[in-house]
């Protein structure tokens, strides 16, 4: 995922903790998900070796989790792109953590190549 990608370089620069959440729906095992994202995670944590990595599972509405974690440094959103049209707009999602967010909010559109992500600053979104 180019999020994903985007989130692991942006806090080996920032010599941060990459604090991954999951919004689960339905009564899923917490622990079991977590396991799974780890393992999911794994080639980005073997190319970012010195990332430490969190990662939360919560139940309920994406966007009051998200929210309710944006006592972070800063946010990596990915988009869900669903086409050249809504692709041009951020879906509803993306504009209300740009706009309620307490910490900056960087969106991540799937179309997003990591080639130059080292070397470039990261976008924030407009609020």
């Amino acid at each position: 995922s180019a999020a994903v990608e985007f989130a692991f370089a942006d806090a080996d620069r920032q010599n941060g903790t990459l604090v991954v959440l999951h919004v689960a729906h339905g009564p899923h095992a917490t622990s079991e998900m977590a396991t799974a994202l780890q393992t999911r995670l794994q080639p980005w944590h073997d190319r970012h070796p010195a990332v430490p990595v969190e990662i939360r599972v919560e139940h309920g509405l994406a966007i009051e989790a998200l929210l309710g974690g944006a006592n972070q440094a800063r946010m990596v959103v990915a988009t869900r792109g669903r086409g050249a049209i809504a692709g041009a707009v951020l879906g509803s999602a993306s504009r209300a953590l740009v706009k309620l967010s307490t910490c900056p909010v960087t969106i991540v559109p799937r179309s997003f190549t990591t080639a130059g992500a080292a070397a470039a600053p990261t976008a924030q979104a407009a609020r």
